[in-house]
């Protein structure tokens, strides 16, 4: 049950629920269902390591929705901290929806790494100073410190074309890679546009 580059996403991840910051549930099957979905996986709403990711890929997501693809970021931390989260990273009025799940199974099912070592080894303290140099910031824990994060971009059927598990907080999706992808994907659904 291994999620596999050009494999439909696992059967477990599609049945898993998020939530929206309203506490409405969804299924991840019914956010992928028909449409490229880039599933955007962050550690916890205050990490210093998401902060930097958010804004590394965050100017990519219009471009993202232009060629279809909808952005969904998943969280660990409680329904209450989105609202913080969009705010803060200037998420308002973007197209992307932020979900999350505290039980960690959409992350356990997406087979990201789990551990104190991504968050608080060398690497990861590395990457902790580079993004504070790079003006980013920690705010409060609002998650699962040991949650790592992680990215899935699947086409409008449902198979996988890219998957990124992190192995500490800043090692991010490359967005050009993503980006990438995504053209691939809309030039294979639109092949008239070449």
């Amino acid at each position: 049950m291994g999620i596999t580059r050009m494999e439909p996403l696992p059967q477990a991840l599609l049945d898993c629920e998020v939530e929206r910051a309203t506490g409405e549930a969804l299924r991840v099957g019914e956010i992928v269902r028909d449409r490229a979905t880039l599933l955007l996986f962050v550690r916890h709403f205050g990490c210093i390591g998401c902060s930097e990711n958010i804004g590394t890929i965050a100017p990519r997501f219009r471009e993202l929705d232009s060629l279809g693809v909808r952005v969904a970021i998943i969280g660990c931390g409680a329904a209450r901290y989105i609202e913080g989260f969009t705010e803060r990273y200037r998420l308002i009025g973007e197209p992307v929806e932020v979900f999350t799940d505290e039980s960690l199974a959409t992350h356990q099912s997406a087979q990201l790494n789990y551990g104190s070592w991504g968050g608080f080894g060398p690497r990861a303290l590395y990457e902790m100073a580079r993004a504070f140099v790079g003006g980013h910031v920690a705010g409060p824990v609002e998650g699962d410190t040991k949650q790592q994060a992680g990215a899935i971009f699947v086409d409008a059927e449902g198979i996988v074309r890219l998957y990124h598990r992190a192995e500490s907080l800043g090692d991010h999706v490359d967005s050009l890679r993503l980006v990438e992808s995504a053209i691939a994907v809309c030039v294979d659904a639109n092949p008239e546009l070449v």
